[in-house]
């Protein structure tokens, strides 16, 4: 699939024996534009032959990027922000988006995706 983005960057997403669906939402038509934070790929091969991608993590808030049982891995209501960055306090929230926020291949591995096991609701009234 060719992509290109609104920072004037282009390419392809290299498809994989692993990934049999369909790599583009097929409903979307022609095209399809996102929204939302963008964060820079950090995913690399260490040993330079394209055998041990390795994926740094960023820092905690982002879904998929710890390990389930690790703290950084959670999401808090606590740390919520507006757009600019400066705190809010919220009373609840009603929905969360989870998307992919980066771009970026891992060799065999195939692209950087997000998978998500699930959400618990630690304030239950």
């Amino acid at each position: 699939i060719r992509w290109t983005d609104n920072k004037g960057q282009e390419g392809y997403i290299a498809k994989n024996s692993f990934h049999r669906q369909s790599y583009y939402p097929m409903w979307a038509g022609e095209s399809i534009t996102y929204k939302g934070t963008y964060l820079a790929a950090a995913m690399y091969d260490e040993s330079g032959n394209g055998t041990m991608w390795k994926s740094p993590a960023y820092d905690f808030g982002y879904a998929d990027n710890w390990a389930n049982n690790d703290e950084k891995g959670h999401i808090d209501i606590d740390w919520a922000v507006d757009k600019d960055g400066n705190k809010v306090n919220l009373k609840g929230i009603d929905f969360v988006r989870v998307h992919t926020s980066t771009r970026a291949a891992g060799g065999w591995l195939g692209e950087v995706s997000t998978e998500v096991s699930g959400f618990k609701d630690l304030n239950l009234e």
